[in-house]
């Protein structure tokens, strides 16, 4: 266990026995976020998990590190416009060494990305060969982020340029192919872009999600590859793939509360003096809900994903969720609670699976 300080790494460490005191606690060791300590870290293990952020600007040093030693990386960061630019500066890098680098692995944005494999290998499971098209998830989440997320949001464009990021978010930005079909089946109607309402077949009410573009950018990036590496091909999507995710909502008032934060949101985001009055109000970094009231937190996701085929109605439905502290949650696939059944006329093929494990 490596970081900064080593009160706080022995503090974690004495916790980890807490929790776990058959098993061997970790050792200790403190290094800087520099080229040369993480370069040296690197080398010492075979994977590397970093959780350090805002990581557009404290990440660059350790994904730099692991993709020119060949050690295997892995991140919780959502900055969908800093992973754009790791990419564009290490893929090279990585792989030459060997070096298998995965961000965005937390909330943000694995539990997407597995509801997303999950539909196309139930369809797979009922219909050999079959492509999927046009998934559609919902997210319902309760509870509060920490500092060190509403941090991240707020500084991010004071390392990243607006147009640098705004580029990085557009559909399949982050896939090393191009889609020729990234807009969906249908541009969403004047009303939901103005207020966020939609309902959607199977899925419900729903509006617009504060992760829909961070979530998008993996799952687009999973299909890019699925794509193109021969060893996956197989695997693949299909060439006429789109994602989109909204969020759940009550009703049509809290639909639009939500759209309408989300846009003043954004407008502070790219201004810098209501970035700055707003940071003197938040959560700082390294604190959050208490873990008693986070006990209470839950999240959601429900996707559908439609088949391929034209003039046919077959879907695929999968639904993962999470009660407990979101900073807990690790995504896994839990087979033998899958529950498979093959669509009837517009009945989904049902995957009901828990993704997302209590660790």
């Amino acid at each position: 266990m490596a970081g900064r300080s080593r009160e706080k790494l022995e503090q974690v460490v004495a916790q980890c026995g807490e929790w776990n005191p058959d098993r061997l606690p970790p050792s200790v060791e403190v290094c800087a976020l520099t080229d040369d300590d993480l370069t040296a870290l690197a080398r010492k293990t075979f994977i590397l998990i970093t959780t350090v952020g805002p990581y557009a600007r404290h990440g660059d040093a350790a994904f730099k590190a692991c993709a020119a030693t060949g050690t295997h990386y892995l991140d919780v960061t959502g900055e969908v416009p800093w992973v754009s630019r790791m990419i564009n500066r290490h893929s090279a890098a990585a792989a030459a060494s060997g070096a298998i680098m995965i961000p965005q692995i937390g909330i943000e944005s694995a539990p997407s990305d597995l509801v997303t494999w999950t539909l196309a290998s139930t369809l797979r499971k009922f219909l050999p060969g079959a492509s999927m098209r046009d998934v559609v998830i919902s997210l319902r989440i309760k509870g509060a982020p920490s500092g060190g997320t509403v941090s991240t949001v707020l500084t991010l464009f004071e390392t990243i340029p607006v147009r640098e990021a705004i580029a990085s978010l557009k559909p399949f930005a982050l896939s090393p192919v191009p889609n020729p079909h990234p807009a969906g089946p249908a541009s969403p109607s004047l009303l939901t872009r103005l207020t966020g309402y939609i309902r959607l077949p199977v899925l419900g009410l729903q509006t617009t999600s504060i992760a829909d573009r961070t979530d998008a950018a993996v799952v687009e990036r999973t299909w890019g590859l699925l794509q193109t590496l021969p060893s996956r091909t197989d695997q693949a999507y299909g060439p006429n793939f789109s994602f989109k995710q909204y969020m759940r909502t009550r009703n049509f008032l809290s639909g639009l509360t939500l759209h309408i934060t989300l846009m003043v949101f954004g407008l502070i985001m790219v201004t810098p003096f209501l970035r700055s009055l707003v940071g003197r109000f938040v959560t700082p970094p390294g604190e959050g809900s208490p873990l008693e009231e986070a006990k209470n937190d839950e999240i959601e996701y429900r996707g559908v994903a439609q088949l391929d085929v034209p003039g046919t109605k077959k879907q695929a439905y999968c639904r993962a969720w999470y009660n407990g502290p979101m900073y807990f949650c690790k995504p896994t696939l839990i087979h033998p609670d899958c529950l498979l059944s093959l669509t009837v006329g517009q009945s989904p093929v049902c995957c009901s699976e828990r993704l997302l494990q209590h660790s």
